[in-house]
């Protein structure tokens, strides 16, 4: 078996091992031929992906359940800056509303939604989350969210 070969299927060991320590994989999607996983670990949403063979992970302020934001489609939604340097950025959202706030928006509980978001950054082949989040709005899995955001996370 060539080194190629090798180097793949050790990838993707590592993955599936970097996988399994998840306490729970609450999203997933593949960006840029890169793999991420929302995961809830410890009562915290964390980010986790491989890059350069090496499964890292980047903690988020939303709370568990989190998931990247979609828009009529199953991939999630994302923009580009170039002239921020910014190659993609998504947001991840969580801090799931209660009874209440379901019922004030008139949610039905198959929709997931959460009141808080944060930006995941690309930026040469590097990935980021911003410090800035937003908070006390409502924001649903599949309804996504105004570019606007996603531009006031890549120019901050």
């Amino acid at each position: 078996m060539g080194d190629k070969a090798m180097k793949r299927i050790s990838t993707v060991l590592l993955f599936m091992c970097f996988s399994c320590s998840a306490t729970d994989i609450t999203d997933s999607a593949n960006v840029a031929g890169m793999e991420l996983q929302l995961v809830s670990a410890n009562g915290k949403c964390e980010l986790r992906f491989l890059q350069d063979g090496e499964s890292k992970f980047l903690s988020l302020k939303p709370e568990p359940p989190c998931f990247f934001l979609r828009r009529g489609t199953s991939e999630p939604q994302r923009f580009s800056y170039p002239k921020v340097n910014v190659d993609y950025v998504l947001m991840v959202a969580g801090s799931a509303l209660n009874e209440r706030q379901r019922t004030l928006w008139n949610l039905s509980e198959d929709m997931q939604c959460g009141s808080m978001r944060q930006g995941v950054l690309f930026k040469a082949g590097q990935i980021e989350v911003t410090p800035e989040v937003i908070k006390d709005s409502v924001t649903c899995k599949n309804t996504g969210a105004d570019e606007k955001d996603f531009w006031s996370f890549s120019h901050h």
